[in-house]
């Protein structure tokens, strides 16, 4: 793994918007759509930031010279969703495959239970083997998700989001397509990134967070 992942880990797990795992009831009373807006805002203000900067970006140095910033839907708080975490403790370790034709070991941690566009999603949620033996990583889960806007006007091969357990996790949280993003593979097919399962897909536009990146700009 490189030390450009890692940086993003820490970038996505520091930041307030990162899946949350927040008391749904409190965080529904106290939810201002303006603060909201600007701290994404920020958040990818600071992440077109570090794209520009050599030592983490997963840009070749020829594109970081074009490169302007990356494009995203509107901000939409309908796909700030809750969410129901329903444990899977019995799953054992499988290869996800990844887009260099290898594979990475995986175990389904959690089901995730959501309504969107007046219908029932699921989504499974991982847990990867080799960053839980890193213990700044222990509590670190993986959502990878394709959806009907891959090929389109998202990346073909499906975005991720990003997960971090706390004690005394509670089952209702927040999912927020708004903070979805690209595998480094959108902007570098020399990395090597995770092809969500066929139990990630789901059937519907999302139509938030970052769009497909325009390698030719």
């Amino acid at each position: 793994m490189t030390n450009a992942y890692f940086f993003l880990l820490s970038l996505l797990l520091a930041s307030s918007l990162s899946f949350g795992q927040h008391n749904v009831k409190q965080e529904a009373a106290k939810f201002n759509l303006k603060k909201y807006r600007k701290e994404i805002h920020q958040a990818r203000k600071k992440k077109n930031k570090e794209f520009k900067n050599t030592d983490h970006s997963p840009l070749s140095k020829k594109a970081q010279k074009k490169f302007k910033k990356l494009a995203y839907f509107p901000i939409d708080a309908t796909y700030r969703v809750n969410a129901t975490m329903e444990l899977t403790p019995d799953t054992e370790f499988f290869e996800m495959t990844t887009s260099d034709g290898k594979v990475k070991l995986y175990r389904q941690y959690a089901l995730l239970h959501f309504m969107l566009k007046g219908k029932k999603h699921q989504l499974p949620i991982y847990r990867g083997r080799a960053l839980m033996r890193i213990p700044k990583y222990r509590n670190y889960l993986f959502i990878p998700f394709t959806d009907l806007t891959n090929g389109k006007a998202t990346y073909g091969a499906g975005r991720y989001m990003e997960f971090y357990l706390k004690p005394n996790q509670p089952k209702e949280v927040i999912l927020d397509f708004n903070t979805a993003y690209n595998p480094y593979c959108a902007y570098n097919t020399t990395y090597s990134c995770p092809i969500p399962p066929r139990a990630n897909h789901l059937p519907i536009k999302i139509e938030a967070g970052e769009k497909q990146f325009n390698k030719s700009k």
